[in-house]
């Protein structure tokens, strides 16, 4: 809202970090390549989970669903308004009951566009955002932090929390399929990042 010409910026962004199903059986091996979107493995089924997050026991194709990567998926790149982005990000924190109790500092955002798809870089963000959140588990005051950077051609996002860290091995498997020691999830997350960044050119 009340942003100007759409053109007036193509920035790249580069991303920094500190700080519900079940079953899936996986064949294959995939690589991401700028433009479209691919995993390192690919998911052939997959035992869906009910309201209560309790697996059904039921095995079911993964085709057609959103884990559903038999294909790559071709991004669409175009001048997106980044604080909108963030505005859609903050929304989507501040609706989710698993991040109650635990507000998200934003720093001042670039009013600035960006080369993105919207839907891959919104997601990039949230995934981000939801290890964040996760690291922070048992913490007596945690923080999850936004911050950004800029020069003339670029734009560095820092995702900032004061949770449990990683050990050399973790970052060694930081974007290994299935790799996230995290309780909650479907070690996807990571993964995802680096494919949708990939593809997006960041």
């Amino acid at each position: 809202p009340g942003a100007s010409d759409p053109y007036q910026f193509d920035t790249t962004i580069v991303l920094a970090s500190t700080g519900a199903i079940y079953g899936l059986s996986i064949r294959g091996d995939g690589m991401a390549r700028r433009g479209e979107i691919y995993t390192h493995g690919t998911v052939l089924h997959y035992t869906p989970v009910d309201a209560t997050l309790v697996p059904t026991g039921e095995i079911a194709p993964v085709a057609g669903t959103p884990l559903d990567f038999t294909r790559p998926k071709p991004v669409e790149i175009r001048s997106v308004y980044f604080p909108d982005l963030i505005e859609e990000l903050r929304a989507s924190w501040e609706t989710d009951p698993r991040a109650e109790g635990l507000p998200l500092g934003i720093g001042t955002v670039p009013e600035i566009w960006v080369r993105a798809d919207p839907l891959c870089s919104h997601q990039v963000f949230t995934n981000l955002l939801t290890n964040a959140r996760k690291a922070t588990e048992g913490v007596f005051e945690p923080e999850v932090h936004l911050d950004f950077e800029e020069d003339p051609t670029h734009l560095l996002v820092l995702v900032r929390d004061n949770g449990c860290g990683m050990d050399a091995e973790q970052l060694r498997t930081l974007f290994v399929p299935f790799s996230s020691t995290f309780k909650e999830g479907t070690g996807l997350g990571m993964s995802l990042v680096f494919q949708f960044v990939q593809a997006m050119g960041w």
